[in-house]
Parts: structure tokens; sequence; C-alpha cells
């Protein structure tokens, strides 16, 4: 019973320093509040630009993302930025900047002006550095924010061109652990587990 109850307490340790980290250490993105195209669901990546009297749409649901394939809008809405966007999930979200620019297994989507004159985003999981190679300015100037669970506008990020609008919205999931969280508990309870059994001998 001993070294259930201490079992316990670890966990429970555990859980109060997950639960405690800085929250908002990354800052939401800008919220588009304009018009937007219907029909594209939650469960899916898109990016959206309007130009004038047309729509240019990129559209990726989550079974269809594919590695190290970026969608791009080549409708001239392109500001050339050099700061690309990177978006980190949730349960990453309460480090700083700094930190999740060394874990891209962390990031959840890219996007930004491209090398090719064009709007993009590319989506996947495991993202590696490589992805940020299409974008102008790369790593060395890019901006990290939270991932929302509503449109975030391009123009407010300096993405694109005067005339344009538009927005990109990145597919709604639960916010759960993955594969890379799990492995960092796992690590968590297997030292938790050491050091108990160091105390108990």
């Amino acid at each position: 019973m001993k070294s259930l109850r201490a079992i316990l307490s670890l966990a429970s340790a555990g859980a109060l320093a997950l639960s405690t980290l800085p929250a908002g250490a990354v800052p939401l993105p800008p919220q588009y509040n304009g018009p937007t195209l219907g029909g594209l669901g939650t469960d899916s990546d898109h990016m959206v630009i309007f130009t004038g009297g047309s729509t240019e749409v990129a559209f990726v649901s989550e079974s269809g993302e594919r590695i190290q394939r970026m969608f791009e809008l080549d409708n001239g809405s392109s500001a050339g930025n050099r700061s690309p966007v990177i978006l980190v999930e949730q349960q990453f979200a309460g480090f700083d900047a700094t930190t999740i620019l060394l874990h891209p297994e962390w990031w959840s989507d890219i996007l930004g002006d491209t090398v090719n004159g064009t709007v993009g985003f590319t989506s996947q999981d495991n993202l590696t550095y490589a992805d940020l190679l299409p974008y102008l300015g790369g790593l060395a100037t890019a901006r990290v924010f939270a991932e929302p669970d509503y449109n975030i506008d391009l123009a407010k990020l300096g993405l694109l061109s005067p005339g344009h609008t538009g927005y990109f919205q990145s597919d709604v999931e639960a916010h759960v652990p993955d594969a890379g969280t799990s492995v960092t508990l796992f690590r968590f309870a297997l030292a938790g587990l050491g050091l108990l059994r160091r105390k108990l001998a």
C-alpha cells in the first residue's frame, strides 16, 4: 500500500507539473471576421483568398495530408512577407517560441508567402525543418502562434498584398496527447519510478 500511495503521489505531481505550464507563452493568431466559404467542414486544413469578385481555395482533408506537400494559391495575392507562420499544437503552446522552434514535431501547420511568389501552407504530422524551405525567410524569421479553433486572418498576418483578404483554418481536432507527448509522459513516469525505487531501497 505504501508503494501504491507513493506511485499515486508521483502521478499527481506529474499532472500538477503539466497543468502549471505557463499558459499563453505563445499568442493566438489574429482572428478573421470577414465572409467565409461554406461547405469545407472543420476536419480539414484550408486556405481561402478573396480577390475582387473571385475566390481561390486550397483544401486538404486530414486523411489527404501528404509528406512535404505544400498547397499554394497563385493569384497575385502574396505580399512577399519574409516571416512565415508556424502553428503549434495546443498541448505545447505553453512553451516559449524559442523552445517550440527546436521541436518541429510539435508543429501543426506552416503558412506564409513562398519562394514561388504564392501564398501557401503545409499541414501534416511530424513536420520538419525541411518543410520551411519553400517559405520566404524560413526558420530565422518564423513567427509562432498557438493553433486556434477559428479562422486566421491572413491579411492581418501581413501575408496578402493590397486588395486581397482571406483566411486559413486549421483542422479542428480534439486536443489529446499525440505520440510525442505520450513518449514524454512515459519517460517522466519511468524516471519517477526509478526515483521511487531508490527511496525505498
